[in-house]
C-alpha cells in the first residue's frame, strides 16, 4: 500500500461518518503522527510504500475513528495555547474555549507583573492540567496549584508538567465539593476553573466522540443542582480569597443568567466574556469591597 493508496483508503473508510473538512484534518493529522509526514510531504511521496506495521495500524485507527473514538486519545495527544500535552479517556480534551479562559487570566497575570508580590492561583478540576500548564509555563513567576479528585487524571497532569520542567506546579488530589477539604488549602489571589457543568439529562444530546470517551466525572452535574460547583467555589471564595482576588470560570452557556446572578447575588462585580463561536461562555467575578 502506497501513501496516496493509504489516504485514499482513509478518505472511502471514513467519508460516511465525518464532514468533509473534519475528515480531512483528521487524515492529516493521521499522517502527521502514524508517518511523520505532513500534508506537502504526504503529497511528494504519494508513491512510497508504507511498511506492513503501518498498514496494521491504519486499518486499526480507521476503526477507532468509525466508532467515533476522539483522534486525540487514539495518538494521546493534543494542543492547548502552543503546548503538546498527553492526553486519555482519564481527562478531557481541552477545548479552544478554555484557551480563551487561560489567556483571560495569563493577561491578568501579566498586567500585574513587576508590581506586586508573586501571584498565588488555584486551578480547580485541573484535568490534563491544561491551564495550570498554559500559565505556569508563559508566567513562571507565579504559584500555581491545581486540584482534582482523581490520582489517574492527576498523574497525566504531573506528566505534562514534567515535559515542559514545571516542578514548581503544586498537584493535589481532593474533592473540592467535600468543605472538610478546604482546609487543606491555604488562600489564593486568583481562582480559576473549567468545572463540570453539563446536566445529566443532556447527556442523551451530546455526540458519542463525547459520552462514549471523555470522562463523565469531568463533564456531568446533577439535574438538580447545574450550578453546584460555582456554589461551592464561591463559598471557598468567602475564606480563602485573598483581598483584591479574581475568580475566573467556564460556564454553561445555558445557564449563564442563573450563573451571573449567583456570583451578583453573593456580592461580586462580574464581567460576561462571550466566546469565539459567539456563546456566553466565561465570567470574571471580582469580590465587593465593603
Amino acid at each position: 500500500m502506497t501513501i496516496n493508496e493509504s489516504y485514499l483508503y482513509l478518505k472511502e473508510q471514513l467519508k460516511s461518518y465525518y464532514s468533509s473538512n473534519e475528515l480531512t484534518n483528521i487524515i492529516n493529522i493521521v499522517f502527521e503522527n502514524l508517518l511523520n509526514y505532513k500534508n506537502v510531504d504526504r503529497i511528494l511521496n504519494q508513491d512510497k510504500e508504507i511498511s506492513k506495521e503501518n498498514q496494521i495500524q491504519l486499518i486499526q485507527i480507521s476503526t477507532d475513528l468509525k466508532n467515533y473514538k476522539p483522534i486525540q486519545y487514539i495518538f494521546n495527544q493534543t494542543f492547548f495555547g502552543g503546548l503538546k500535552l498527553f492526553v486519555n479517556e482519564h481527562c478531557l480534551i481541552p477545548r479552544p474555549e478554555t484557551e480563551e479562559l487561560a489567556n483571560l487570566v495569563l493577561e491578568e497575570l501579566k498586567n500585574n507583573a513587576g508590581k506586586n508580590e508573586p501571584k498565588s492561583v488555584l486551578d480547580i478540576g485541573t484535568g490534563s492540567g491544561c491551564l495550570s500548564i498554559f500559565l505556569a509555563y508563559n508566567s513562571p513567576n507565579q504559584i500555581y496549584t491545581a486540584l482534582d479528585i482523581s490520582n489517574e487524571t492527576l498523574d497525566i497532569a504531573r506528566k505534562n508538567a514534567q515535559r515542559y520542567n514545571l516542578s514548581a506546579l503544586n498537584f493535589k488530589a481532593l474533592d473540592f465539593l467535600n468543605e472538610a477539604n478546604w482546609d487543606n488549602l491555604s488562600n489564593f489571589d486568583i481562582i480559576v476553573s473549567n468545572p463540570p457543568y453539563i446536566p445529566e439529562n443532556e447527556r442523551k444530546n451530546l455526540a458519542s466522540n463525547v459520552v462514549d470517551y471523555e470522562p463523565s466525572m469531568a463533564l456531568f452535574v446533577d439535574d438538580n443542582t447545574p450550578l453546584i460547583f460555582y456554589q461551592k467555589i464561591i463559598e471557598f471564595s468567602k475564606i480563602h480569597l485573598n483581598q483584591n482576588g479574581i475568580i475566573f470560570v467556564e460556564i454553561n452557556q445555558d445557564f449563564y443568567k442563573e450563573t451571573l446572578n449567583l456570583f451578583k447575588n453573593n456580592g461580586f462585580t462580574t464581567e460576561l466574556i462571550i466566546d469565539i463561536f459567539d456563546n456566553p461562555r466565561i465570567i470574571k467575578a471580582v469580590p465587593h469591597i465593603n
